[in-house]
């Protein structure tokens, strides 16, 4: 009924301002670091962890069939969740081998999401932190090099065959999936679907350009798969300003620090054009605050 769904938004959005409100709390305090970066593992593990049981099939939780989500039950939230906890990580953890082993425990359950966008945000953050260490551990990378090309080539057949099959029926779409996030195929990577919400979501943009359409139009209404647009829908054009212009202050004092932050910054912008609840996410502002704590220094 519509008062048991406004009673599960409700409840949804509040437990989620806690959430986001006692992560930054906890920032404040002079040990933040260390809590900062044990939240980090544990959820990341735990999201991993998830969508892994599911694979089992001990519970399914997913609403695509024949990708997995874990608790999320959308399939492109672990991606998210798991990438941004990777940043953080990454910033606060200067041991290179250890993030290794956690970026090991973690990959296959992206994997296992079939989720594009998430898969290439991802691998950008990997490319960033790999190229960061590279004159340090560079006879390492050779050694992970090898060791993850017949992995991954394991992976990708196991996953073709557990993953494109319903019953005695093959699952045309996560096949087409598969070869286009593993061929690199970039014309099948592109969604038409969402260039179809993207461009539906300009046109609502368009008639109401200053103040928007209401909060929540942009996610119930129209779903652009696009923050900034769905933020546009939502608060008009100053809503967007603020935003983007705090993402751009972030980066500009993490450049000022001699890129201190940086691996934070990488999935906060580059989800951006492929997700439309980032603002909706604890985990979202839990990687901004962290960001914030490291490029604002003196902020006491």
């Amino acid at each position: 009924t519509r008062k048991f769904e406004i009673r599960v938004i409700t409840t949804t959005l509040f437990s989620n301002f806690l959430v986001t409100i006692t992560a930054v709390l906890l920032l404040s305090v002079e040990s933040w670091r260390r809590v900062a970066l044990w939240v980090a593992v544990v959820t990341a593990l735990v999201s991993a962890g998830c969508v892994y049981y599911e694979w089992l099939g001990f519970r399914s939780f997913t609403r695509i069939s024949g990708r997995m989500s874990g608790f999320p039950t959308d399939p492109n939230d672990p991606p998210i969740i798991i990438t941004l906890m990777l940043a953080v990580v990454f910033s606060l953890n200067p041991r290179f081998w250890r993030n290794v082993m956690l970026i090991g425990l973690v990959s296959p359950a992206i994997a296992l999401t079939l989720s594009r966008s998430g898969m290439a945000v991802f691998a950008c953050l990997l490319l960033c932190y790999f190229a960061a260490n590279l004159r340090r551990h560079f006879m390492g990378m050779l050694l992970i090099t090898a060791i993850s090309i017949p992995l991954a080539i394991s992976g990708v057949a196991i996953l073709s065959q557990t993953s494109t099959k319903q019953g005695v029926m093959t699952d045309k779409n996560t096949t087409d999936r598969l070869k286009a996030i593993f061929e690199l195929d970039f014309e099948r990577i592109k969604s038409p679907e969402r260039g179809k919400d993207l461009q539906d979501g300009w046109e609502a943009v368009g008639k109401k350009p200053v103040f928007g359409h209401g909060s929540g139009a942009g996610t119930s209404l129209w779903k652009p798969h696009n923050q900034v647009v769905a933020l546009w829908i939502d608060i008009g054009v100053f809503g967007v300003l603020f935003y983007v212009l705090g993402l751009l202050v972030l980066t500009f004092r993490s450049f000022m620090l001699k890129l201190s932050g940086f691996y934070c910054l990488v999935p906060l912008w580059l989800f951006v054009p492929c997700s439309q609840i980032l603002v909706e996410s604890p985990h979202y502002w839990f990687t901004a605050a962290v960001c914030c704590n490291l490029v604002f220094t003196r902020r006491f």
